[in-house]
């Protein structure tokens, strides 16, 4: 096998592995995709239902809170709910426990329209307050939860059910009376509200007081909440107060899978896990209005709550390392690296093969053709041994004959043969007195002689022990025989060392021959 075809099979063994490569980049690609496509669909799917647990849970505090609105022993409430009935008590009692099982309400508070946390109240002697008749209708938090550790289950008696000392909720007076102005500015009466359609607004984030979490552990955060505040009116359809409710933030962070999400209002600047959030979100979504680009995946969801002051958002970012994590990622990228590394061993021993199948056959072939040469080299060298002489390598007799033979067949008109028989006189003496080696030098001498003498127009033969024969082929007359002839033949003067040392040959009978033969033999 050529170089080429060796060369080429490489190249194909390459491209075909390159090609694979190629498709199974392609094809993982494509699978890549279609799990990301997964990825995001189940993402945004757990990030609607959180949206709407969220949701469900702001809308339950609304409803009730805007029920107890509607109630006429709260439309009717005095000033410090003396004139509470047992079966408004009641009610109210429900809906609270509603608001506290159900969504961890820390407080619930009715606001007169006048109230005032800077004003001294004349009746108490003290700065003015909420009417706390709805957090008193429950069981006191701390002696609940003391009841709820005890081994024993205790029963609760008067005393436990008396409140601790209080303390002064500045923060939370102060933003109920910001709320209520800001009512009075915009809700006077109920003209401007369609059906049920009350409005309820929010605040920020502030400490707050009286929760179980902050009983048990004292830190300011697990008391930390904001408060959703719904106008009361009057038969009369004019503002009469406001009914608020405290939500625990840490209430809030319940309803959250992950901190992945985060509750967001930002005209309130209300966020409700920016603290907690995964190290590895990107640091600039500050203010979860909008999606972090920066993110595999990332959402605002607007929350339906009728605040006419501000939108209430689920804000939800995913960690990337989470998306490279995913079990169908990394299925794909696992079976990508190892098609790739399976196509790449394939690739190489199949160019190890190829290589040993080539080296194989070059080998084959350089072995045929050694042989052949070898066989045409020796069939050459029996051809020449059969033809030509041992000694001094000139044709033999049969060679001669045969190209005799051949010269007289093929002559054209005007050509001519000459034939030169040469025998070497006083060559015995050579072998007998200087040995056959100089014998065998001399004829190899004369041969050369003879060889360079006769030309390229003539075959020169030893047909003998000390004999030669010219076989020249005329082309110009007769006169180039006589030439060739008077080359050959020995000087007068020459002594028989010289005719030795000088190979100098005789030519005999040359002038026996008649003058018209002398140049031609038929």
């Amino acid at each position: 096998m050529n170089a080429f075809w060796r060369m080429t099979g490489f190249a194909l063994i390459l491209l075909t592995g390159a090609a694979t490569l190629a498709a199974l980049h392609i094809g993982s690609q494509r699978d890549f995709a279609l799990a990301k496509e997964r990825y995001l669909e189940n993402s945004q799917a757990a990030s609607r239902a959180t949206a709407k647990t969220v949701e469900d849970a702001l809308r339950a505090i609304y409803e009730n809170v805007r029920t107890l609105t509607y109630l006429p022993s709260v439309q009717n409430l005095d000033r410090h709910g003396t004139n509470l009935g047992d079966e408004g008590r009641a009610t109210i009692q429900q809906i609270y426990n509603n608001l506290a099982n159900n969504v961890s309400i820390s407080e619930v508070y009715f606001l007169p329209l006048d109230f005032d946390p800077d004003r001294y109240d004349p009746v108490t002697g003290k700065l003015e307050e909420p009417i706390l008749q709805f957090d008193q209708l429950i069981v006191n938090a701390r002696a609940r939860a003391e009841a709820a550790d005890a081994k024993k289950p205790g029963k609760l008696d008067d005393q436990s059910l008396t409140r601790p000392a209080e303390e002064v909720e500045t923060y939370e007076y102060h933003e109920l009376a910001r709320q209520l102005a800001w009512l009075k500015a915009n809700y006077p009466n109920s003209s401007n509200i369609d059906g049920l359609n009350v409005p309820i607004i929010g605040t920020k984030e502030l400490i707050t007081c009286d929760n179980t979490d902050f009983i048990h552990s004292g830190n300011d955060a697990d008391r930390s909440g904001f408060i959703l505040s719904v106008p009361v009116f009057s038969a009369d359809g004019n503002l009469r107060g406001s009914v608020s409710a405290i939500m625990l933030t840490s209430a809030l962070r319940k309803l959250l899978p992950s901190t992945d999400y985060v509750i967001a209002n930002a005209n309130y600047g209300f966020e409700s896990d920016q603290h907690r959030l995964s190290t590895s979100l990107a640091a600039a979504t500050h203010s979860f209005t909008a999606p972090d680009p920066n993110l595999i995946y990332s959402e605002v969801i607007p929350l339906s709550l009728n605040d006419p002051r501000s939108a209430w958002r689920l804000w939800a970012g995913f960690p990337n390392s989470r998306f490279e994590n995913d079990v169908d990622v990394r299925s794909v990228r696992q079976f990508e690296l190892a098609s790739y590394a399976a196509t790449v061993i394939v690739t190489l021993l199949a160019l190890v093969c190829w290589y040993a199948i080539a080296r194989t056959m070059s080998m084959q072939t350089e072995a045929a053709e050694t042989l052949e040469r070898r066989v045409e080299e020796r069939t050459a060298e029996i051809q020449h041994l059969a033809t030509h002489d041992i000694l001094t390598g000139l044709p033999n007799r049969g060679l001669l004959a045969d190209t005799m033979d051949e010269a007289l067949t093929s002559l054209r008109g005007g050509e001519k043969l000459a034939v030169h028989c040469i025998d070497l006189d006083r060559f015995k003496p050579v072998n007998d007195t200087l040995g056959h080696p100089v014998g065998d030098e001399l004829l190899r001498a004369v041969a050369r002689r003879l060889r360079q003498q006769a030309g390229d127009t003539a075959m020169v033969a030893r047909v003998g022990g000390d004999e030669f024969t010219i076989l020249q082929l005329l082309l110009d007359g007769d006169e180039q025989a006589g030439a060739l002839a008077s080359r050959v033949m020995p000087s007068p003067t020459s002594s028989p060392s010289r005719v030795i040392r000088s190979v100098s040959a005789a030519a005999s009978a040359w002038r026996s021959f008649p003058t018209t033969d002398r140049a031609r033999i038929y």
